[in-house]
């Protein structure tokens, strides 16, 4: 078991000295400092963005503001007219007759006897 053990150890020493060849604590030094730099650098950017512009602030939102004001003048809708509140009088004809329908329905059955016959 003893040599089993010995011979993993032998193992990943090896493993570790093919994974670390050409690696060195400076190589490793060197690329830490190259992030470092380069995150100092895109926090600068970040706040070179966020900082309010000075002195032209002021005169791009009295800008913004006019231009703003116009669009809305553009966007206005014109009112239109009052509507006309008089509706046209309803019709005063009588209903027709139940006697009308009576003869719709009679005529209706006369044509389904014809055409029942007519398939008899």
């Amino acid at each position: 078991m003893n040599r089993e053990v010995v011979s993993s150890m032998k193992t990943a020493s090896e493993a570790m000295k093919t994974a670390n060849k050409g690696v060195g604590v400076d190589d490793i030094n060197k690329l830490m400092d190259d992030i470092q730099e380069q995150r100092e650098i895109a926090e600068e950017l970040t706040n070179a963005i966020s900082a309010p512009s000075s002195g032209s602030s002021e005169l791009d939102d009295d800008e913004l503001m006019a231009e703003l004001q116009q669009l809305e003048q553009q966007d206005k809708v014109p009112q239109a007219a009052e509507p006309s509140l008089q509706l046209p009088e309803p019709v005063r004809d009588p209903l027709p007759a139940d006697g009308a329908k009576k003869k719709k329905k009679q005529k209706d059955d006369e044509d389904l006897e014809k055409l029942q016959a007519w398939l008899a």
